[in-house]
């Protein structure tokens, strides 16, 4: 069994009677909860978060002291995710 969540434009996580069955992030956003489905009640939970590019973008913001942890993870600042140079003033 096949769940299409139809036009998403973001990130989707995808729970099934608290099995999660799928990270959506691009079109189609379907996901096969075949395994997860019984007879009866269902429960289906879908949450839809934001694109990282706007985290990466908050990150920067100032006054904000933990930036995300991917930038580190690859050894590069969030600025050079975005492609933008730091304000030093």
């Amino acid at each position: 069994m096949v769940l299409d969540l139809g036009e998403v434009r973001d990130i989707a996580v995808v729970k099934v009677n608290g099995i999660e069955v799928g990270t959506l992030w691009n079109a189609p956003y379907k996901v096969d909860v075949t395994e997860a489905v019984h007879k009866g009640r269902n429960s289906l939970e879908i949450t839809v978060v934001n694109v990282w590019h706007n985290r990466l973008v908050g990150d920067v913001q100032p006054g904000v002291e933990n930036a995300v942890k991917i930038a580190k993870a690859l050894g590069v600042t969030v600025e050079a995710l975005l492609g933008i140079e730091k304000n030093t003033n």
